[in-house]
């Protein structure tokens, strides 16, 4: 019996892709360089730091994963607007949850400061008791520790859950 919704949050909660698609095309332009959509793609679903860490080594940037991460960060920060809204019948969907009794979680990739940016600009957050981002786990998606780590903080065996998921890296 399913006890527990395991939401990821980039493109199931919001269509967040091309939020993050500028903010990594705005830093990758400050070091004269150009990122295509298929280049994009290849990072749906991992962690922010590996995205950088591949995307410096590949390119040769000088620069470090965290001074990339917080330009990235600032680019967000600025794109992120008051009429960002969550993906069609999701506020109904964890209403229907939250009444039915059923645990709810988020387990994201996403840096903490977006995962709250999200929760908080869009009034979701009091359906989400337990939140983990990639930084709360070991190994990120496609390894399946966030949401291993989600069921745990909830007390929920996993087999009692299910995830909804839409990246490759996830579904994996």
């Amino acid at each position: 019996m399913t006890k527990t919704v395991i939401f990821d949050m980039d493109g199931v909660l919001i269509d967040s892709e091309p939020l993050h698609y500028e903010s990594d095309r705005r830093t990758m332009r400050e070091y004269g360089l150009e990122l295509s959509d298929a280049e994009m793609e290849a990072y749906v679903g991992i962690t922010g730091e590996k995205m950088w860490a591949d995307l410096r080594e590949k390119y040769g940037i000088a620069d470090s994963v965290e001074t990339l991460m917080r330009k990235q960060e600032a680019h967000k920060r600025a794109l992120f607007g008051q009429d960002v809204q969550p993906i069609d019948g999701i506020p109904e969907l964890l209403e229907a949850l939250q009444s039915a009794g059923r645990g709810i979680a988020l387990a994201s990739s996403s840096p903490r400061y977006f995962i709250d940016m999200v929760l908080d600009g869009l009034g979701l957050r009091r359906y989400f008791p337990v939140v983990v981002s990639g930084a709360d786990v070991k190994k990120g998606k496609p390894a399946p520790d966030i949401f291993l780590r989600a069921a745990e903080l909830l007390g929920v065996e996993p087999q009692h859950c299910v995830v909804i998921e839409d990246s490759g890296h996830g579904v994996r």
